[in-house]
């Protein structure tokens, strides 16, 4: 078993309203069995889904239980400097990436 860092959208695939989804199931063979992590601006931006949609109380719960789910990784210093790290050697190879671009899905695939 290993960890896999999600990206806040195949995080969202893995929500029951999506369960019918024909792109969940490409992800989900991928995905059994390990540990799910989110970043902390993943687990923001899945509560701005909820925000945006003018979720009510029961809705909200149930994003709070599907969160649950999931290992959150927090931020550090380390982790900002490899952030930076990863925005450098992407720089260098010539994929200049802006701080918005940057995330922890990057630096997974690093």
């Amino acid at each position: 078993m290993s960890t896999v860092l999600l990206d806040t959208s195949i995080a969202s695939l893995l929500h029951p309203k999506k369960r019918n989804s024909t792109i969940r199931a490409l992800y989900e063979p991928h995905l059994t069995g390990q540990i799910l992590a989110l970043s902390f601006q993943s687990v923001a931006e899945l509560w701005a889904w909820a925000e945006d949609n003018h979720w009510g109380e029961k809705q909200r719960v149930g994003l709070k239980a599907f969160l649950r789910r999931f290992l959150v990784i927090p931020y550090d210093f380390a982790l900002a400097k490899l952030w930076a790290s990863v925005g450098t050697h992407c720089k260098r190879r010539g994929r200049r990436l802006t701080i918005t671009h940057i995330s922890y899905n990057n630096i997974a695939a690093y």
